[in-house]
């Protein structure tokens, strides 16, 4: 069974930054979140092979098959799909309140663990639903 490797992924200052915890020194920055998981993929290629060649331990999630798996905060979400999710749209699919998606947008608040728990919710439906669409 594969190993699933969770990276840490935030957004601030027009950028989004990303860590494994259990890779200590293993980072990646970019833009948006495709050039992202292309420079994460690299760095955790060249951080392993640094290992080796330097006959220093890897941690064992990283000595079988894994894949990584990116956690996101919630501004670095809706700024990275904002273009596919207009604020309207998230709202109606959340029942979130529009202004404070806004909020969370800009970072101005933080949601509670309730209202992240509903955009996971929502995202993950509609995503189970578009499985099924067949063209």
């Amino acid at each position: 069974m594969m190993k699933r490797i969770t990276v840490d992924v935030e957004y601030g200052d027009g950028s989004y930054g990303a860590s494994i915890e259990s890779l200590p020194g293993c980072i990646a920055l970019a833009d948006s979140l495709p050039k992202l998981r292309k420079m994460m993929n690299e760095a955790v290629t060249m951080h392993l092979e640094s290992l080796r060649a330097h006959k220093e331990e890897i941690p064992a999630d990283f000595c079988n098959d894994f894949e990584l798996v990116y956690k996101m905060d919630t501004q670095g979400l809706i700024v990275a799909y904002s273009e596919v999710f207009t604020k309207p749209a998230l709202s109606r699919m959340t029942g979130i309140n529009e202004k404070q998606l806004w909020n969370y947008a800009l970072g101005i608040k933080r949601p509670r663990d309730a209202q992240r728990t509903k955009i996971e919710n929502a995202l993950h439906v509609l995503g189970q639903e578009l499985l099924t669409v067949k063209l």
